[in-house]
């Protein structure tokens, strides 16, 4: 069960207070790594991708990604006040050398006080600093496990609306003399058998 979005964002809070001080990738890039993904609710790399990764460059010829999940997400990290643009450039050089199938659709450079994200399906590309992960916690949605960020949004966009009907049926019951706690107490049950319908706690028919 993926975490919910105010736990995610929660989480980067504490993760980048929690690395502001960090500045050097042998000693604490891997350490950098294990907590973000960890803000997304993956306690264990391992069983899902691997730490220097060998990638193929040319015969006899290999680099290192420093973090592949395969088909999710590539890190490339650089000491704090290194050049993240080369980073970047490296890590798509090594996208380059794997199999189609295993290309991430999320890289992303990183030397611990900047983040330089890309979306490889749409193209997109966000620069921001690590200390305001938490205003950019959905566009790692398939790393927490949802569908994507625009999932995300339209579910959001969703709930507003569903939001919206109920106050509409609120006033209009009001209006109608149902009042007090009869009112609210029929308000909560029909959300309950809404939500009991969309999740299928109710039997077919």
């Amino acid at each position: 069960m993926p975490l919910g979005w105010d736990e995610i964002r929660s989480n980067a809070f504490s993760f980048s207070d929690r690395f502001k001080k960090a500045c050097h990738e042998e000693s604490e890039g891997q350490a950098f790594m294990t907590g973000l993904l960890r803000v997304f609710g993956v306690d264990d790399l391992l069983q899902v991708g691997d730490f220097e990764y060998k990638a193929p460059l040319s015969v006899g010829n290999y680099g290192f990604i420093d973090c592949l999940w395969k088909g999710k997400l590539a890190i490339e990290m650089k000491s704090k006040g290194k050049d993240i643009a080369l980073a970047f450039r490296q890590l798509e050089k090594y996208m380059r050398s794997l199999p189609p199938d295993e290309v991430p659709d999320l890289w992303l450079a990183c030397d611990f006080a900047r983040m330089r994200l890309s979306r490889r399906s749409t193209g997109e590309i966000w620069d921001f600093k690590t200390k305001d992960l938490h205003r950019h916690v959905s566009k790692f949605a398939a790393v927490a496990g949802y569908p994507g960020e625009r999932a995300h949004e339209s579910q959001v966009e969703v709930n507003v609306k569903a939001a919206e009907k109920m106050a509409r049926l609120h006033d209009a019951l009001k209006s109608s003399g149902y009042v007090g706690h009869e009112l609210e107490a029929c308000l909560v049950r029909l959300l309950f058998c809404l939500f009991a319908d969309d999740t299928g706690i109710f039997p077919q028919g």
